[in-house]
């Protein structure tokens, strides 16, 4: 069974692993804790027995977050392999984000206001601008990957979720990429047609954030021929459509140069920046703090090990030199100095977010567990249970997954319900669906 990790688990007698703060298709994410100094981190832990790319890939995210330091993007400190009984996972220590994702701050169909979508849209550009200055595109932009940092009452965005990510440029020379990747929602156009360049597809993803954050939804589902919406949006037949007829023309004027449908004509970062609605009331602090610049020495490994991952195979020895990557056999922990001496400053310890996905019930663990299996049922969800948690997916086009883990909380039921893959809006449709079910409003109990 995948992540198969008791709660909580001892790495060593200095690490404790605790609380999953998120799940994907190959990885989840937990709260980790060194006892000595009480500081918390984030371990990503991706399975490598998941996929026979799962190992490159996991090496890959581990290098580009490594040559990336920027206020706007989460910061790494070390790689390592853990073993347990028969699995063994690549984990990704990272900065502990205490704010949330972005989603969570979204009311849904309302969207947040002009100044603070400003703010977060302006910081997400700062971001991506210095990952592109380095030869990397991320390639899945979207809500989720987007965490809230606050500090001193001061919101900053920090870019997450480096799974994607590849080289697209090295000593000013590009290259096509024709992967398809990313979450169609937020995915270019070109991006499902053909070869690609790497910076136009990422700032149309930043433009779809910027409608949902504005609006609260998406315009489309998709941005091909298929979507009818997206059609009118092309032909500029948006003026009585929701959610365009909500914004000023001012605000739309602005999309239409970002969601460009020829990426060439798209708007560069540099230009939007130079946009007077992204000028307008718009002071970031965090712009005193300066990036570090890139080892082109890393770049060039990192390149050859994105065409290694993305065509076909060749060796990746030179690629490894310029990494440590510990194995980790439980319980021992092989002592990793750079980890010990970074980790100890400078971390936020405050709890980690509560998740707004979950709710209590007054029946029992087994009854709540029947009232589940009913909803899915009645959805037509296809479903799996396993002990006390199931795995839910919905059967339409977004074909979202998530997990419903099912526990006891002071004499009553905790149903804690995580999205795994597909659509942020869409999932909290579906948790409301479930929450707003005959069969769970009978036993919910005041939040």
């Amino acid at each position: 069974m995948t992540y198969s990790l008791p709660l909580p688990y001892s790495i060593n007698k200095d690490w404790l692993l605790l609380e999953k703060l998120g799940e994907g298709a190959f990885a989840n994410v937990r709260r980790m804790v060194c006892k000595r100094t009480n500081s918390a981190y984030a371990l990503k832990l991706i399975d490598l027995k998941k996929n026979t790319n799962t190992e490159k890939s996991a090496k890959k995210e581990a290098c580009i977050l490594k040559l990336l330091c920027h206020p706007n993007i989460v910061e790494f400190y070390q790689t390592f392999m853990l073993k347990h009984d028969e699995q063994i996972f690549q984990c990704i220590v990272l900065e502990l984000i205490t704010g949330g994702e972005l989603f969570h701050q979204i009311p849904q169909n309302v969207g947040i206001s002009i100044s603070q979508a400003r703010l977060y849209f302006n910081q997400i550009l700062d971001g991506v601008e210095y990952i592109h200055s380095c030869g990397i595109a991320h390639r899945d932009l979207k809500p989720e990957n987007i965490l809230i940092s606050v500090s001193n009452n001061s919101p900053c965005i920090k870019i997450s979720d480096f799974g994607m990510a590849t080289v697209f440029m090295i000593d000013g020379k590009q290259r096509m990429l024709n992967k398809e990747c990313g979450s169609l929602a937020y995915m270019a156009p070109e991006v499902t047609e053909s070869a690609y360049f790497a910076q136009p597809a990422d700032i149309w993803s930043i433009g779809m954030i910027l409608v949902l954050m504005l609006t609260g939804t998406k315009p489309w589902t998709e941005a091909t021929k298929f979507s009818t919406k997206y059609m009118k949006w092309t032909k500029n037949e948006i003026s009585d459509i929701s959610p365009w007829n909500r914004l000023d023309e001012y605000t739309l004027s602005f999309l239409r140069k970002i969601l460009n449908p020829y990426p060439m004509e798209r708007l560069t970062i540099p230009q939007i920046k130079d946009e007077d609605w992204c000028c307008s009331q718009y002071m970031s602090n965090i712009n005193k703090i300066s990036s570090v610049p890139v080892d082109n020495t890393m770049i060039e490994a990192l390149t050859r090990m994105c065409s290694f991952i993305e065509t076909t195979p060749s060796p990746i020895q030179q690629y490894e030199q310029n990494f440590n990557f510990n194995i980790l056999s439980s319980p021992q922990l092989i002592e990793a100095p750079e980890v010990y001496s970074k980790l100890s400053t400078n971390i936020i310890r405050t709890p980690y977010e509560k998740y707004i996905t979950r709710c209590l019930v007054k029946s029992d663990v087994f009854e709540t567990l029947r009232r589940l299996i009913s909803v899915c049922s009645n959805f037509e969800w296809t479903w799996k249970v396993n002990d006390f948690s199931m795995t839910v997916s919905s059967l339409n086009r977004e074909n979202v997954t998530f997990k419903i883990n099912i526990s006891e909380f002071n004499g009553n039921t905790l149903i804690d319900i995580r999205l795994s893959s597909g659509c942020v809006l869409e999932f909290k449709r579906n948790f409301f669906k479930i929450k707003e079910s005959k069969e769970i409003l009978q036993v919910l109990l005041p939040s």
